[in-house]
């Protein structure tokens, strides 16, 4: 790999650690496609491995967030000001007529 594709590797692992799936694959994607140089098998397979791992993990947290499994400060915060008045909040009913 030249050094084009390790620029985008590198940007690809920073965006990896910073949360930004989408940016991230599409610099790793770049890294693969450099057609300057031929891209050695290992090179290749190790750019593949890190893809599919941000996939995994990002459909891991979309999965979590949809059925509100991720914690979060508002969340937990929430939660202990709950605790302290004795529980989840119950629903208002509005008056019969």
């Amino acid at each position: 790999m030249n050094k084009s594709g390790e620029y985008y590797e590198a940007a690809g692992d920073r965006l990896a650690a910073e949360g930004r799936a989408e940016e991230a694959l599409r610099a790793y994607r770049h890294a693969q496609g450099d057609h300057c140089q031929p891209m050695d098998l290992e090179t290749y397979v190790r750019l593949q491995d890190k893809i599919i791992a941000i996939l995994e993990a990002d459909c891991l947290r979309r999965a979590m967030s949809a059925i509100g499994s991720i914690r979060t400060a508002k969340k937990a915060a929430s939660a202990r000001e709950n605790g302290k008045r004795g529980g989840r909040p119950k629903k208002q009913r509005p008056p019969e007529a």
